[in-house]
């Protein structure tokens, strides 16, 4: 399937085999631009094996929501950190750069996201050489949280603040709320945070 330039993969109780969606990608011999990941089922680390292929790759969308089993299966939603952050922020400057195409990163899930790898994404990718950026243009993510939820760390927030290039959607939700989701703009809140207080109660 040479001409493939989409993929999604939708699978609320199934697990995504990282393995065969490689095989399957290196026997298709395309040039992929969107990938789209909406499951609940995922071994932490597999994703990071899959992501150096995704040279051509403008657009990655990761969404995480418990399903009706699985919550029943993880009533304490431990495993949720299995699910992957940001393994694309890590770049490497020894070989190829990840990603080098990106123009979209979009999050969703029911976990406390790394606020940190954000600016690994809109930075060079290799610091030393100070040239060849992300085309970046849209970072979403938001999170689905209970009461408490920490804020984003003041050093990041400054490097956050300092982008003007890229739109930044970074949003905290909660389901308590009649009518839905209330969902909080988390940048916002983590530069009007208090002083004395770590977290946020929503």
């Amino acid at each position: 399937m040479p001409a493939l330039q989409h993929l999604g993969f939708v699978g609320y109780d199934d697990i995504l085999l990282v393995d065969d969606l490689t095989s399957f990608y290196t026997r298709s011999s395309c040039a992929l631009q969107c990938l789209a990941i909406d499951e609940a089922d995922f071994e932490q680390g597999d994703l990071a094996d899959f992501i150096p292929l995704l040279s051509s790759l403008r657009e990655l969308r990761l969404r995480f929501r418990t399903s009706g089993s699985q919550r029943h299966k993880y009533p304490d939603r431990s495993h949720v950190k299995q699910f992957p952050s940001v393994p694309i922020s890590l770049a490497s400057c020894h070989g190829e750069p990840l990603l080098p195409l990106l123009e979209v990163f979009c999050w969703e899930g029911r976990a406390a996201y790394p606020w940190g790898t954000i600016p690994g994404l809109i930075t060079p990718i290799c610091p030393q050489s100070g040239q060849h950026r992300r085309p970046l243009k849209s970072v979403k993510i938001k999170c689905y949280y209970g009461d408490r939820y920490p804020f984003i760390e003041e050093g990041v927030v400054q490097q956050l603040l300092a982008i003007s290039d890229v739109k930044l959607d970074l949003t905290v939700s909660t389901g308590r709320f009649e009518g839905g989701y209330h969902a909080v703009d988390w940048l916002k809140a983590s530069v009007e945070r208090p002083a004395e207080d770590p977290t946020f109660t929503l």
